[in-house]
């Protein structure tokens, strides 16, 4: 028996062994991903939103350079011509891409990211402040239930160990809390009540 229909067989088993996969579990995969495009295509918008360097650009001042790219092609010839024709194809575009990019729509992404992002984070283990630096506006975290710079609203578990061993190496601070409530309040003054009625 050659060794790679030996491993044909091991494979196969493998297959056999596994446990098939419940309803449940598929359906929170397909929910998973659909959280994932969901974020992906609301922070590429803002990515596309974002003020670039420059002059900004506005659909006037595009079609401007449109109607002049179109006039120059009348008269243009061979390499320059092609020139043209590739600056009309790319500033058609970038008014299509203007025109997806509405108001409208990145209200409905906004709406998308805010019903997705606190499910996805605690899942992922992102931070507000990554979302912060990734461009979301502290505002549409607050819809989302992302304020503040917990992991999806959990306090994380080095931190629980690292308030714990702090509170097991203070064990006399503890003690003398609970001594300083037991006593009176002359003897929390240091001064003797006998003293203090003299006065």
């Amino acid at each position: 028996m050659t060794p790679k229909s030996v491993s044909k067989r091991s494979t196969a088993k493998a297959r056999k062994g596994r446990r098939p996969m419940s309803s449940q579990h598929k359906k929170a995969l397909a929910q998973g991903r659909e959280q994932g495009r969901t974020i992906r295509r609301y922070l590429d918008a803002l990515a596309r939103q974002r003020p670039k360097r420059g002059r900004r650009r506005t659909p006037e001042s595009i079609n401007r350079q449109l109607r002049e790219t179109i006039d120059q092609l009348a008269t243009a010839r061979s390499l320059a011509r092609v020139e043209l024709l590739q600056r009309r194809i790319d500033l058609e575009a970038e008014i299509a891409m203007l025109g997806r990019d509405g108001q409208g729509d990145l209200a409905k992404l906004e709406a998308g990211f805010v019903a997705a992002a606190k499910s996805y984070s605690e899942r992922k283990g992102i931070t507000s402040q990554a979302w912060l630096q990734g461009g979301v506006p502290r505002e549409v975290l607050r819809q989302a239930g992302l304020t503040g710079g917990r992991r999806g609203g959990r306090k994380s578990p080095a931190k629980k160990r690292a308030s714990a061993a702090s509170a097991a190496r203070r064990p006399g601070a503890a003690r003398k809390a609970t001594a300083t409530r037991g006593r009176a309040p002359s003897a929390r003054r240091g001064r003797p009540r006998a003293q203090r009625s003299k006065r």
